[in-house]
């Protein structure tokens, strides 16, 4: 029996069953942090401490590129590589590998998933331990009849709501918020890193942002907060916030987009002579959940334009006159 685990290496934070420990192995050979390698894994399925029927697995990874380009993708069985795909980084963000696994017996397995990249650095990895083989047949439970008789006096019967004695079978608490999946955002295109305000010829007066949103309960709304700070002194104004477009895709895999115009959108502008466009991304699910994606603190900046570029007029001639 096939089982598929599915996997998204990227660079944000993530939910669900997953860890986010580096491995020994590679904490002297070059590990870094996601924020510097742009790579982390997430296991969606299964769930940590799940039980698998004894089979083949298959591992479904999805990979989004770093700035250093994405090497391969590593699924580790209890420290050991059990199988390896060669990353190809192509035009998309999200690159998407199969793996597969043939467990040698049942037992308790932890399964990592690792990226590395061009330069030999590796990414976050996610880290789970799954059961292979059928799981232990929950014990029976037997009630009396009738509650117990002492000295010819029936006692109260217990309300559903007692806490059961000590003695009595209790069945395991599941806390299913640790499997809630949370969206997971990708690098941001901007059409340009500066944008002006006032005067002309000097840049781009407006720019679009777009981002890349995986959600497996699906995006039902993204807006983008932004603020200016200035570069000077560090002083931040005051968050904004705008509604952003969906551009394409359908429920879990989407784009979205937004026009930022300085003079029209961003409060106050005119007082920084030179400044960075703080910003980040706000998600919600169907459910109305919201998630806030990293804070993009130097990828934008705003600067005044003190230059003017002249008109040219050219006069006509009609009927001898010159107009």
């Amino acid at each position: 029996m096939i089982r598929v685990i599915i996997v998204c290496i990227l660079g944000l934070a993530v939910a669900g069953g997953c860890s986010v420990t580096a491995p020994a192995s590679h904490m002297s050979s070059g590990y870094l942090s996601e924020t510097q390698t742009g790579i982390q894994s997430w296991i969606d399925f299964p769930f940590n401490g799940a039980y698998l029927e004894s089979g083949q697995v298959e591992v479904l990874a999805h990979t989004r590129a770093a700035s250093t380009g994405l090497a391969r993708v590593e699924l580790r069985v209890n420290g050991s590589v059990v199988a390896t795909d060669e990353a190809i980084t192509g035009e998309t963000t999200l690159q998407t590998s199969r793996l597969m696994w043939s467990p040698s017996a049942d037992g308790l397995y932890t399964i990592t998933v690792i990226g590395q990249d061009s330069q030999g650095d590796w990414g976050i990895p996610a880290e789970i331990q799954i059961h292979i083989g059928k799981k232990p047949a929950d014990p029976v439970v037997t009630k009396p009849l009738h509650p117990p008789v002492s000295n010819s006096i029936i006692e109260p019967e217990i309300e559903p709501d007692t806490p059961l004695a000590d003695d009595l079978y209790k069945p395991d608490i599941i806390d299913r918020t640790r499997f809630v999946t949370l969206p997971v955002f990708g690098t941001p295109l901007l059409s340009a890193d500066t944008v002006y305000y006032r005067g002309t010829g000097c840049g781009d007066m407006e720019v679009r942002i777009e981002d890349q949103i995986l959600q497996t309960a699906g995006t039902e709304a993204v807006s983008i907060r932004y603020r200016l700070v200035d570069k000077e002194n560090g002083e931040a104004g005051e968050w904004e916030e705008k509604e952003m477009t969906l551009k394409s895709g359908s429920l879990t895999d989407t784009v979205w987009e937004i026009i930022i115009k300085p003079e029209e959108d961003i409060s106050g502008f005119s007082s920084y002579a030179s400044a960075w466009i703080e910003f980040m991304f706000m998600a919600i699910d169907p459910n109305g959940t919201k998630s806030e994606s990293t804070h993009y603190a130097d990828l934008l900046t705003l600067e005044a334009c003190h230059t003017n570029t002249p008109v040219r007029i050219e006069k006509i001639r009609i009927n001898d006159q010159l107009l």
